[in-house]
């Protein structure tokens, strides 16, 4: 074969297994399950921009199938699939309970389970890592869940000698309620949620910071795959958004030093 032949199909080659790759590492978008308020609606149109990016870049989205969040982030992946033209079975997840919500979202592939358990445990296991955009109590506790699940992968591959990539969680949410929550429950724990690891991979974003989600799952996705040296040089700019970062802002606003 021509050399020139041969350095192109070499090309085509990585650039399908870098696609292949890519797809692979999937993201959990937690939220609100109806658009009923403002902040919800805001919500929503935040996940459907994060959806259609997300898949744009080349990773799939996971969701638990509901409305409002869930719904909006696999109607932005639905169209950067249709785009993209790739079966959007492959960018768009939905882990459903198999009595009530399968088939809600017919486009995306349906992982059917029984119980909320292992609805939750489904969307955590398979993923790479995790957007949290608004939601009340259910959403709280798949945060929380995530978070604990995290630290106990990182000391399970500690134990076994195991080099493991973290797992992001990205708190998208203007009213800061959910960072404002979790810093507690980290400010009282000294381990899990307050493991400084944990602190240094939790990200607390405000509205106007849409775009800084995209880069943060592009960094892990590079640790996991690339560069992971320029990759950890990245991490340290988007450090400023760390849990740690704004438990330390609050700390310094309550006792008088100001933000």
């Amino acid at each position: 074969m021509d050399r020139k032949l041969e350095s192109a199909a070499a090309d085509f080659q990585d650039v399908v297994q870098e696609r292949g790759r890519r797809r692979e590492f999937t993201v959990s978008v937690f939220g609100a399950g109806k658009e009923g308020t403002p902040a919800d609606r805001e919500a929503a149109l935040q996940a459907r921009m994060l959806g259609e990016d997300l898949v744009r870049s080349g990773f799939s989205i996971a969701t638990g199938g509901y409305g409002g969040v869930m719904k909006a982030a696999s109607e932005g992946a639905l169209t950067a699939s249709k785009e993209a033209g790739i079966d959007p079975k492959t960018a768009i997840k939905a882990v459903v309970f198999e009595d009530k919500t399968k088939g809600r979202f017919p486009d995306a592939e349906q992982v059917a389970v029984k119980t909320l358990a292992e609805r939750l445990s489904g969307l955590i296991d398979e993923s790479k890592a995790f957007i949290v955009l608004g939601g009340g109590f259910g959403t709280i506790v798949e945060l929380v869940v995530s978070a604990h699940s995290e630290f106990a992968r990182r000391a399970l591959a500690k134990e076994k000698g195991v080099m493991n990539t973290p797992r992001p969680i990205i708190i998208l949410d203007s009213s800061f309620d959910h960072a404002n929550l979790i810093g507690r429950f980290a400010r009282k724990e000294k381990g899990s949620l307050g493991e400084r690891e944990t602190l240094d991979n939790v990200y607390v974003l405000g509205p106007n910071d849409l775009p800084e989600v995209l880069r943060i799952v592009e960094n892990y996705y590079q640790q996991s795959s690339g560069d992971r040296q320029q990759a950890l040089k990245i991490q340290e700019d988007l450090a400023k958004y760390s849990l740690g970062n704004f438990i330390k802002n609050q700390d310094n606003f309550e006792g008088g030093a100001g933000i």
